[in-house]
């Protein structure tokens, strides 16, 4: 039975330790969201479409502080906890691992509450994911050290609450919470500080030569994508040339997903296709991306629908699967006509008229994706949130 308890302790000590790490991650990842995203979330992209990018939504942070800190720092209390409780394992009882055991239900429910909000959001996290299954290995392990049934503990647990244990436990966790935010923040006020540079910088490069005039090239027609977004006004218009296929796009379209909403100007996003497919584009020798150009019909036939950016979002989180019975698929999944939309996907007319996109990108100098067009100006890559702010502020007052 001693033997038990120490491999439980042993094992939830583990298991811990790898939950403090996931928790350092997402809090850095969290940071870098808050600036409009970067390098940081790589790892998130190639497991999943959506990213990390729920870390740095509406359900990111209580109180202003990152969930993922919150959910670190306990980790930690519950490691040191689990080390003291090593020393005291030949113990019958203890209350120490009846705060382990109880402290590991409870954030095992913590967790079926945080893959609610992404199941809302649509956004599955892997390394949230993964830090649930963290959280039933605590459970489990908690449990073989505490060898107790669950009733008992967790009465027992709770009547620690006001005792040694559950105060050692609070305290811990105030204190590294209150010490890794104020890291948080510090880091925090620093990025700020180089992000405003480098914008200032940044704009003042970019708005050296002259803007693309937009209604001269026909980007203000009704048949490019368009979504409006923000307050009241004269909108700006974000035209984003793009691929379904091409990964860099989908982090773009995200990163622009996740900035409509917190836009302080009104935008008008406009989405122009240049599949990277020698099959419908010419200027593309290979077959880079071999499902693109069907990909681009199928959003053509989805905005002729009125559910273009729906669409878009499916096709951007299911990149791996744009296959012609996919692509269908989808479209019934919102309410299309499958056969319909199948007879689309081989009209003509829907291949000229993203050819037409192409032509366009092609007259523009496109050569890769994602390429936008920030009221006129040329912008490489997406820009982070301080500096598509400064662009967009400094392009609202020139067009007063």
């Amino acid at each position: 039975m001693r033997g038990q308890r120490l491999l439980g302790l042993l094992g939830f000590i583990v298991f811990g330790l790898l939950a403090v790490a996931d928790g350092i991650y997402l809090t850095m990842v969290h940071l870098d969201l808050s600036f409009g995203g970067g390098g940081l979330g790589k790892i998130c992209h190639a497991l999943s479409a959506t990213g990390c990018s729920v870390t740095g939504g509406r359900f990111g942070e209580l109180f202003g502080i990152p969930v993922s800190l919150l959910g670190g720092a306990a980790a930690f209390a519950l490691v040191v906890l689990a080390f003291v409780a090593l020393f005291r394992f030949r113990r019958e009882h203890d209350g120490i691992r009846d705060v382990l055991y109880g402290a590991s239900l409870f954030a095992v429910l913590v967790s079926l509450l945080m893959a609610t909000f992404s199941l809302i959001e649509q956004a599955f996290c892997p390394f949230c994911v993964g830090w649930y299954g963290l959280n039933v290995g605590m459970l489990w392990t908690a449990r073989k050290a505490a060898q107790r049934p669950l009733k008992e503990v967790v009465g027992a647990a709770a009547g620690q609450v006001l005792r040694a244990p559950g105060l050692a436990g609070l305290v811990l966790w105030g204190a590294t919470t209150a010490g890794t935010y104020a890291v948080y923040a510090d880091r925090h006020a620093t990025m700020l500080e180089e992000e405003l540079a480098y914008a200032n910088d940044y704009v003042s490069r970019l708005l050296r030569k002259p803007p693309v005039d937009l209604a001269d090239i026909g980007l203000d027609s009704p048949e490019f994508a368009r979504e409006r977004v923000g307050p009241e006004g004269k909108a700006i218009a974000i035209v984003e040339f793009s691929d379904f296929q091409c990964p860099y796009c989908s982090r773009a379209f995200n990163r622009l997903e996740a900035y409509k909403q917190h836009t302080p100007q009104p935008i008008e996003f406009v989405f122009v296709n240049y599949p990277l497919d020698s099959k419908c584009n010419p200027m593309i020798k290979d077959e880079l991306h071999p499902d693109a150009c069907l990909a681009a019909y199928a959003g053509e036939c989805a905005r002729r629908e009125g559910v273009f950016w729906e669409y878009a979002r499916t096709l951007f989180h299911n990149q791996r699967e744009l296959g012609r019975e996919s692509l269908i698929g989808y479209a019934t999944d919102l309410g299309i006509d499958g056969q319909a939309f199948d007879s689309c996907l081989d009209d003509p007319a829907v291949a000229s008229r993203v050819f037409n996109d192409i032509r366009l990108g092609n007259r523009l100098g496109v050569t890769g994706t994602p390429s936008l067009l920030i009221g006129g100006y040329r912008v490489k890559g997406v820009p982070r949130r301080p500096t598509l702010d400064r662009i967009l502020n400094t392009v609202a007052e020139r067009s007063k």
